[in-house]
């Protein structure tokens, strides 16, 4: 989770304490931060020079980072009476806690029996838009663009999970009516692994393209595709390091479509099927393991007869991507449970599980 749960508090004993007269305003006012940071449209700065970025982004980013530091820290002083001394630590933030972060804040939402929820989960707020802060005022010219961007980016994330989780919590203690939508870091990897197998299938198209022709319209679809990964929500919750190499392959392809030699075309295509199996690697994250384990020992519990229960079709769709032979079976929505059987055995068996139920 990052810095914020490193550090000891106080074990919460409150119970829960009805609805608050203060609790409305200020849901009102995160449902207001949350809308105002979502209308800050990153994906136009990835192609400005640093200099644009920094006069441009970052006073924006600023913005939301102080308000919902103050935000943040007004919350938890209401619910669990912590002055600002309780918060502000300056502390160094390691690049893999970024996803212990997300998730230790889905941990908290879904922890319905932690009565203290909403004083928690305002102090991580504090206490990491305090140190993305400090980050985000340390950025200066001399940096790489996509350095820049990355961590502004990032500075406005971290407000909107902050936030739509601790809305949720504050609706959910309080008895008032949600207003945000709240989204976890699960459902975003799967939204991101669907987007990622639509790219690779586009890629892969029906195989080599044998004409120039073929190759024009095969290149200029994948174009498409990744145009159409870039205008999507989901796109800015894509590693830096991908985005990068999107954009690259982007800007090839249009120079490619103005100029199309057919060598260069199909040395291009070569290097999009590269990244394409790169792309699948996005199975590896920690809580799409732990979806695709879950999903896959279920459905071989209930392979056992001859058809695969309903439930269990609609279930491995959120599998999609995973694997090319698991693909061919979501996609001809196959029943035949004996069909199933070897394909989820094996996947079990490369999660580090064999059919025989041992503990991965």
């Amino acid at each position: 989770m990052g810095a914020a749960e490193e550090m000891s508090r106080p074990p919460q004993t409150t119970e829960p304490h009805g609805t608050d007269p203060a609790a409305s305003g200020f849901q009102q006012r995160i449902v207001a931060l949350v809308g105002e940071t979502r209308r800050v449209d990153i994906r136009k700065h990835e192609t400005l020079p640093t200099e644009r970025v920094l006069v441009e982004l970052l006073p924006q980013v600023l913005e939301k980072l102080h308000a919902g530091t103050a935000l943040a820290r007004d919350v938890l002083e209401r619910f669990d009476g912590a002055s600002d001394d309780a918060v502000g630590i300056d502390e160094p933030m390691r690049p893999e806690q970024t996803g212990e972060f997300y998730l230790g804040v889905d941990g908290l939402v879904f922890d319905g029996a932690n009565h203290s929820r909403v004083a928690d989960l305002a102090f991580i707020a504090s206490t990491e838009l305090w140190q993305k802060l400090r980050r985000v005022e340390a950025l200066h010219e001399g940096m790489e663009r996509w350095d820049v961007v990355g961590e502004l980016g990032s500075g406005l994330r971290r407000v909107i999970k902050t936030f739509t989780a601790l809305e949720h919590v504050l609706a959910e203690e309080e008895g008032l009516e949600p207003e945000l939508g709240f989204e976890s870091q699960l459902e975003t990897s799967l939204e991101v692994r669907r987007q990622y197998t639509r790219l690779r299938r586009s890629i892969a198209g029906d195989g080599t393209p044998e004409s120039e022709q073929a190759l024009v319209a095969r290149l200029r679809g994948i174009g498409t595709r990744i145009a159409m990964l870039i205008g999507r929500e989901v796109y800015t919750e894509l590693r830096i390091g991908d985005r990068i190499e999107i954009r690259k392959l982007q800007a090839r392809i249009l120079a490619w479509l103005r100029d199309p030699q057919v060598a260069v075309g199909h040395r291009l295509l070569q290097d999009l099927v590269g990244f394409g199996d790169l792309l699948a690697q996005v199975s590896r994250r920690q809580e799409l393991v732990e979806h695709d384990h879950a999903a896959l020992r279920e459905a071989l519990e209930a392979s056992t007869g001859t058809l695969m229960p309903a439930d269990q079709l609609i279930a491995l769709q959120r599998l999609d991507g995973l694997d090319p032979e698991l693909d061919a079976l979501i996609a001809t929505e196959e029943r035949r449970a004996p069909r199933w059987r070897p394909v989820l055995e094996r996947l079990l068996g490369q999660l580090g599980v064999g059919p025989g139920g041992a503990s991965w």
